[in-house]
């Protein structure tokens, strides 16, 4: 198993020399540029614009002609590695040139932005994709994109359907039509959730196809994070309001026992102020169904604030039922 900074060393070296000449079975640069198609994607894929990132990192390995990557990838070679892909006048191209094997096919992997900051990133023996210590904390507001593995490419703009692997949060308030008080939020916290976790794309990932499909494991000891996503004051009014977090996505992960929303807010009374504070739970209280983050998934919480109304009685008595009788004695 080597580390993702010494193959890509050994990439840079590479590619100084000849354009990609690798030494594998007379695989040489045959004089058409390898390009790519990015795009962006959700399960079912729109074909739309990749317009997140202006750019991606890719990487590529090379098999031998007539062989496969479900039969030979643990053989497969890297061709290039750490390489930077933007959109340039010629497409979605390395800035240094690389070049379609004269025989043979290439097999790449792609994620995005180059800024996401891991413990190690590598590819195992089996050639499964794995990034390992990932914070949400350290890569706060990073939306962490990996496109599908494109399979025996040869020839043709490499296909780059990028998927997002974190669960996207969204936050709004607003108050209840009937509900006349002043109302000031002060503070909304997502509680006991893990903040570090490692995700992997086995090298037989295929989206949507039922079988393999990549996935997350959660780090033990990161599961009593508190995130803020709100501190301060805004005024809660009967139109709802979307809350600027600073934390808007989140390893996808089960909710454990201490996984909550906390909710803080002051109603005023007159010269009173009354501080309530209140805890959701994110599984048992609020998402019931599933009881988890998915990745590739936007989830919005609206809170509504209601009066309390006060168990009032409104007594009666039934009146008594007048008979009377004449009697003769």
């Amino acid at each position: 198993m080597k580390k993702i900074f010494a193959i890509a060393a050994a990439c840079v070296a590479l590619a100084s020399c000849v354009k990609n000449e690798v030494e594998f079975e007379g695989n040489y640069a045959q004089g058409t540029r390898i390009d790519f198609q990015a795009v962006q994607s959700v399960e079912t894929p729109s074909r739309a614009a990749y317009t997140t990132y202006d750019h991606f990192m890719a990487a590529a390995f090379l098999l031998n002609e007539g062989q496969t990557w479900a039969g030979a990838h643990q053989d497969a070679q890297v061709y290039f590695q750490g390489q930077k892909v933007t959109n340039t006048a010629l497409g979605w191209t390395t800035s240094t040139a690389y070049y379609w094997p004269a025989k043979g096919n290439l097999t790449f992997y792609a994620y995005a932005p180059e800024t996401i900051q891991v413990t190690n990133r590598e590819w195992n023996a089996n050639k499964d994709y794995i990034f390992t210590g990932y914070s949400v904390e350290t890569n706060k507001n990073i939306d962490f994109m990996v496109a599908d593995i494109a399979r025996e490419q040869t020839q043709n703009d490499v296909p780059a359907v990028f998927r997002h692997k974190l669960t996207k949060l969204s936050f709004g308030i607003a108050k209840s039509a009937t509900d006349t008080r002043e109302i000031t939020l002060k503070s909304i916290k997502v509680k006991g959730v893990f903040s570090v976790g490692n995700y992997t794309m086995p090298y037989n990932t295929i989206h949507g196809s039922g079988s393999v499909v990549d996935y997350w494991t959660v780090a033990d000891g990161s599961s009593n994070e508190v995130f803020t996503i709100f501190d301060g004051s805004q005024e809660v009014t009967g139109t709802a309001a979307s809350i600027t977090s600073s934390h808007l996505y989140m390893i996808p992960q089960e909710f454990t026992a201490t996984s909550y929303l906390e909710v803080i807010y002051e109603v005023k009374a007159g010269a009173a102020i009354e501080t309530v504070t209140v805890n959701k739970h994110l599984g048992d209280d609020i998402d019931t169904t599933d009881k988890q983050w998915l990745p590739n998934e936007h989830v919005t919480y609206n809170f509504t604030i209601g009066e309390v109304q006060q168990i009032m009685w409104a007594p009666s008595e039934e009146a008594w039922k007048e008979e009377s009788f004449s009697i003769a004695i």
